[in-house]
């Protein structure tokens, strides 16, 4: 049995446990800052055994070091970006699969915000770690790649079985929403369950994979020079 626990921290950023209900041992996706994810896995007593790292953005790796000192847990990173990620134990190769914990990873050529993002799908439990490339009823910036690539990378997300759950590294949904109702049709019914998250000041990750693609831009885009548009026109809005 595992289990996933949303952390926020920072201004708007989440950091992800995966738990692992029957040792207490924890895998880690991003760690943007060290002391409130510390006193997390110290107060319930975790064990973390692994730190996974979508990309190099500092807002992402500045708690690693200290929490490795802290916890030794391993860490893995994109092989082509370990210049730009803190030392890493496990060199990962995108398009490849792994496994931590009893759990299977494939870890997802996700470039586009940046070049050497990964994304972490895990077929066992449902979920992929998104890091910055798609968040709910958004998607990154473009600071590295191409629009091809990163509407590329998006692709193999959208392939991912309807019922599988995104965890993104920020909670942009507010503002992903006001941007989305300027050129797609929402439904209405998920709308609502957004909205209601936000008032409530819930957190609006996990969102459902089914969802997204109905009503993300980014996914309901079908080329990619209508996601270069979205994109363009979310940049300046």
């Amino acid at each position: 049995m595992y289990e996933v626990i949303t952390i926020p921290v920072l201004e708007d950023n989440y950091s992800y446990l995966i738990i692992n209900k029957e040792n207490n041992d924890a895998i880690i996706i991003d760690v943007p800052e060290f002391t409130s994810i510390y006193s997390y896995i110290n107060d319930n007593k975790l064990n973390l055994k692994h730190i996974l790292l979508t990309h190099h953005h500092f807002d992402h790796i500045q708690g690693v070091d200290k929490l490795v000192a802290k916890t030794n847990a391993k860490v893995y990173g994109n092989k082509i970006d370990k210049d730009r990620l803190p030392k890493l134990d496990f060199k990962l190769l995108a398009g490849q699969q792994y496994n931590v914990e009893d759990l299977n990873f494939d870890a997802i050529n996700s470039d586009g915000h940046t070049i050497g993002c990964l994304s972490f799908y895990f077929p066992q439990i449902c979920a992929v770690f998104t890091g910055d490339l798609l968040f709910t009823m958004g998607c990154g910036r473009m600071f590295e790649g191409s629009y091809k690539v990163f509407f590329e990378s998006l692709q193999k997300i959208k392939q991912l079985p309807i019922d599988t759950l995104i965890y993104s590294g920020h909670e942009y949904t507010k503002y992903n929403i006001n941007f989305a109702e300027t050129v797609v049709d929402i439904s209405s019914d998920y709308l609502i369950e957004l909205n209601s998250k936000i008032t409530s000041n819930i957190p609006t990750v996990p969102s459902l994979l089914q969802y997204e693609i109905k009503n993300n831009p980014f996914l309901v885009a079908k080329t990619v020079d209508e996601f270069a548009t979205y994109r363009k026109l979310k940049d300046d809005f």
